[in-house]
């Protein structure tokens, strides 16, 4: 059996990450009744996501690593969503 390629790996982190930074998104608004508060937390999110997605490219890029680098941005924007949506899930649940 042949080995998948980084990429392959890269890419399915990526998915499963951006699946659960939507669920975060998606929640929000039905936890945070105020309006304006639920824009500051997307935006914050977000923000924090691109932050983190740059510094993880920025990291990777610098040593040679040779995953595609928006595959790697991807994977760190989703991952600072993790947290957020295991709050999520649990606040809705209890």
């Amino acid at each position: 059996m042949s080995e998948l390629p980084p990429t392959f790996y890269w890419g399915l982190g990526a998915v499963v990450v951006l699946a659960i930074a939507a669920y975060a998104h998606r929640q929000i608004p039905r936890l945070i009744a105020v309006r304006w508060q639920a824009l500051l937390v997307h935006a914050v999110l977000a923000l924090t996501g691109v932050l983190f997605g740059y510094a993880a490219y920025s990291d990777f890029a610098a040593v040679g690593h040779d995953a595609p680098g928006a595959l790697i941005f991807l994977t760190g924007f989703g991952a600072i969503h993790v947290p957020a949506a295991a709050i999520l899930f649990f606040k809705r649940r209890l």
